[in-house]
């Protein structure tokens, strides 16, 4: 009873100590991104005297040993999303150690974000990835949910105000167009924001 649920179909998600398998995957995501960082950083520790001295062994074997504690639970977790994220976030870190990269990273990272977004219009590779990962283009669903949620009526400037979106007469209106999984959100940071902040709340969390 510990560690894991059941849904309605019986079906076995393990949670870790969080309360869901996405959330379980969030915090694998962040611990393994501490530790890779960490890891691939060779922060030095310093002696008595002041100077540097070699990054210590005892960190680097825990660093390692996380790493593999988290590289066996990831696919338990089952969280495409995190697992994903993970990858990429690695990918970068990885490049960043590149002296070349930092000292012209914006001369790497526009022409990287430019290329990625042609080659999803020319080849679709987000359909790929997705169907790589065992998921479908719609997100299960999702993407239907967030093409409705964006036609409704509110304050594009200021949203519906925080956390009023899904409340009322629209709740029960959602939860009568999905009966078997009634939503109490977008499934999508960006647009759940849009919709109780309106686009200053978007552009607050971007500026973050």
């Amino acid at each position: 009873d510990l560690g894991r649920t059941f849904d309605s179909w019986g079906r076995i998600s393990y949670t870790g100590v969080t309360t869901d398998k996405n959330m379980f995957g969030y915090l694998l995501f962040a611990f393994g991104l501490f530790f890779a960082a960490s890891l691939l950083s060779g922060r030095s520790s310093h002696d008595g005297d002041g100077h540097p001295d070699r990054p210590a062994r005892t960190d680097r074997i825990t660093c390692l040993l996380m790493l593999a504690i988290i590289g066996w639970l990831i696919p338990i977790a089952n969280s495409k999303t995190a697992t994903v994220a993970l990858a990429l976030g690695i990918a970068v870190v990885l490049a960043v150690q590149l002296a070349t990269v930092r000292r012209h990273f914006w001369s790497y990272a526009v022409p990287t974000v430019v290329l990625v977004m042609v080659v999803e219009e020319l080849f679709s590779v987000k359909s790929a990835i997705l169907e790589a990962s065992d998921r479908d283009a719609t997100f299960t669903g999702r993407t239907g949910l967030w093409e409705m949620v964006l036609h409704e009526p509110i304050n594009p400037l200021l949203g519906e105000g925080y956390g009023s979106f899904w409340l009322g007469e629209r709740l029960e209106r959602f939860w009568a167009m999905y009966p078997t999984s009634p939503p109490i959100q977008a499934h999508n940071g960006y647009i759940e924001i849009y919709l109780n902040l309106g686009l200053v709340g978007v552009v607050l969390i971007a500026g973050v």
